[in-house]
Formats: structure tokens, C-alpha cells, sequence
């Protein structure tokens, strides 16, 4: 091989370690759950590290041009090449991973507003935050209520929901999680199994008010107005009856996006949304209460 074959060449193999190492780089930026061994973690920046060690070493070829033939430039393409080329990819690599990732968690949260619209024909309401024991004491969440709506008959059946969610019977049966409240991977951070970031609002004037259960006919504001679940901040453990406070005392906590690029809601006509992530917390207020009489935001 000629001298300046090889010149190209070494250029040629710099160029493709930066791209391999932009890919590789931007991949575990926009998908953090992805499993790859150490060695696969580390091969590229060590191969490329050796790559340019070997080119220092290399003695200068003679008769080539300065820029080619010079290790500095070798550095430089390496250098040049792989931070714009990581710049480039992330927003393409986010949007490969995380669109089908957001088509899959509006079409699970829609199940849930079936559910929820199922659970209403048979009940003449909508599911109470909880399921209550005669002293009013919530027991167990009302995501265990909708097990039947959702195909998980068996699993309900073997709850007892005279029993708080902690109960030596009730409580092995949460490592039974229906996939369906399970966060998409690439739109959830690192969390123990079981945990679900679907939750839903509760408090005077909301879809989850009072311990007996909300009609259709209550929501003066509209259904298509109102929201019945988020995606919370933080998960809780999907048995726990454990959700969003919702009171004119405390600060509202805001639907978090995760991941996500919009917080994405489910609406009490079953209809799933994503809002914007600017909305204030009086623009959230207004869509979450259903008798409250707020105008509709501008951008819902």
C-alpha cells in the first residue's frame, strides 16, 4: 500500500470510529434502559484510543501533504467529526425510540379509559380513588377495581378487598402488575417492578371525588374537559391506594412528561392527549376539576 493510501486510509478508519462512537453515544443518552455488557460499553472509545495512540506513534510518511499526513489532523477528524455528529443524532435517535414508545402509552392509557367507561356501565360510576372498607379506610388502589375491565378477572378474584393492600395476602399478589400500567420503557426512568407512574387526582371537585364514585352526569364541565389519570412525577406501587392530592391549600403537582415529549392525559370521554408541557398550574386546575366552570385553556 502506498504511502498515501495509507494517509486516507488511517483517515477512513478515524472517521468511522468517531460515527460508531457518536451512535453508540447518543443511543445511551436517549435510551438509558438499554442493556449492554461492559465490554460493549467500552470497545469503541477503546479502539479508538488505540486507533490514535497508534497514530502518534506512527512516524510521518514522506511526501504527503502536511494536513494528511499530520496526526494532529487525524486527532482533529476524530474530534471534529464525533461531537456534532453526536449532536445530530440525538434528536434523531430520541425520535426513533421514543415515538412508537408514546404511541404505546396513549394506547394503554385509552384501555384504561375503556375500562373506567366499563366499569361505569356496570356500576352507574366511574371507580372511586380506592377501595374502602366499611370504616372508610382505603385499602387497596382503584387500579385493582379495574382488573375485570381489563381482562384480569383471575387476578382480582384472588384479592381480598376486605384487606388493606399491605396484607399478607394482597401484598405478594402486586408482583402480578398488569403490563398495561407499566411505563414504556424509553418513557420511564429507572424504577422497582410494579411501580406505575398512572395515577389519578384526588380531592373536592375532581373525577376521584369522595369514597363512592363519580357519574357521567356529575361532570357539568364535560367529560372530554376532564382528566381521569396522569403520568405522576413519581410511581407508586400499583396495589397502594396512593395518587395525586388535589386541594386549593397545597401546590398542585403537576403531570410529569418522564421521558416523554408532552405530558400525555386521559381524559373522562376515554380520549388520551398530549398537553402542553408549559401549562401553568391554573391552566392544569382547570381540566382537572369537572365542576369547576374554568374556561378551557387556549392551546388544549
Amino acid at each position: 500500500m502506498s504511502a498515501k493510501s495509507y494517509a486516507y486510509l488511517r483517515l477512513a478508519i478515524a472517521f468511522t470510529l468517531a460515527t460508531l462512537c457518536s451512535a453508540e453515544c447518543a443511543l445511551s443518552l436517549v435510551f438509558p434502559s438499554l442493556k449492554m455488557s461492559g465490554i460493549g460499553m467500552c470497545a469503541l472509545p477503546v479502539v479508538t484510543l488505540l486507533f490514535c495512540a497508534y497514530c502518534v506513534a506512527k512516524p510521518p510518511q514522506r511526501g504527503l501533504p502536511g494536513s494528511v499526513n499530520s496526526m494532529a489532523f487525524t486527532g482533529l477528524v476524530l474530534i471534529c467529526v464525533a461531537m456534532p455528529l453526536t449532536i445530530l443524532a440525538y434528536p434523531v435517535c430520541q425520535l426513533m425510540v421514543e415515538a412508537p414508545a408514546q404511541g404505546q402509552l396513549k394506547t394503554r392509557m385509552k384501555e384504561i379509559g375503556f375500562a373506567m367507561h366499563a366499569y361505569h356501565d356496570l356500576h352507574e360510576h366511574f371507580p372511586p380513588s380506592a377501595v374502602y372498607n366499611k370504616d372508610g379506610m382505603p385499602l387497596l388502589s382503584w387500579r385493582v377495581a379495574l382488573l375485570p375491565h381489563l381482562g384480569h378477572d383471575d387476578l382480582y378474584r384472588q384479592f381480598k378487598l376486605d384487606e388493606p393492600w399491605d396484607s399478607p395476602t394482597n401484598l405478594p399478589l402486586a408482583a402480578q402488575m398488569p403490563a398495561i400500567y407499566a411505563m414504556p420503557a424509553p418513557l420511564a426512568d429507572h424504577t422497582a417492578a410494579n411501580f406505575t407512574y398512572l395515577q389519578v387526582y384526588v380531592g373536592r371537585g375532581t373525577a376521584f371525588e369522595g369514597k363512592e364514585g363519580i357519574s357521567v352526569k356529575d361532570f357539568p364541565d364535560g367529560t372530554s374537559n376532564t382528566v381521569l389519570v396522569v403520568v405522576a412525577p413519581e410511581p407508586v406501587l400499583w396495589t397502594k391506594p396512593a395518587d395525586l392530592e388535589f386541594s386549593a391549600k397545597v401546590p398542585l403537582v403537576l403531570p410529569k412528561a418522564g421521558r416523554s415529549p408532552f405530558p400525555t392525559a386521559l381524559f373522562a370521554d376515554a380520549d388520551v392527549r398530549s398537553l402542553p408541557d408549559s401549562w401553568t398550574e391554573d391552566q392544569w386546575r382547570a381540566v382537572i376539576t369537572r365542576n369547576g366552570g374554568e374556561p378551557r385553556p387556549a392551546e388544549f
